[in-house]
């Protein structure tokens, strides 16, 4: 009986240890995960911030190229996460990061890049991501992109362009 007890105690010693050696490796890295998250917010904040500062200064086309660049950023950081070597599978892609590839491009289809401020070009993705048919707007589309897609739409034939 002492030793059946002996080895019960034993074993809830050891399930006690593993449980909170696991919980204490998930809390590690929900720190990590969250440690990560502020310095990416971090960022996007200074940069919101001096996009704002650029727009109240009237320099327009400074903040343009300001958030052009952090879009062209933001769709690599995107691919790198679905694959390291950029080669997507758009039919396993979560959806919103799917579409926010497509936003971009239809973007990018409508403004090209001056010159591309980031290495690889963010076109090594488009080329991947289908294009988004302006004559039926997706539901992702806010007012203000849906609006942009029709003013640049094609206009029907006869129809003239204002």
């Amino acid at each position: 009986m002492k030793r059946s007890t002996a080895i019960l105690t034993h074993v809830a010693v050891l399930a006690l240890g593993v449980t909170l050696g696991y919980a204490g490796g998930f809390m590690g890295s929900w720190s990590s995960l969250w440690d990560q998250l502020a310095v990416r917010e971090s960022n996007d904040l200074i940069n919101r911030i001096n996009v704002l500062g650029q727009l109240r200064l009237d320099r327009t086309s400074d903040a343009i190229r300001s958030l052009e660049r952090w879009i062209e950023t933001q769709v690599l950081h995107i691919a790198y996460a679905e694959d390291e070597n950029l080669t997507l599978n758009v039919q396993s892609m979560p959806r919103s990061r799917l579409q926010a590839l497509r936003m971009a491009k239809a973007y990018r289809e409508i403004y090209p890049a001056q010159q591309n401020s980031v290495r690889p070009p963010p076109s090594v993705v488009f080329d991947q991501v289908p294009s988004i048919n302006v004559s039926s707007p997706p539901k992702e589309c806010n007012s203000a992109f849906c609006a942009l897609l029709a003013s640049h739409s094609d206009p029907e034939p006869g129809e003239k362009r204002e």
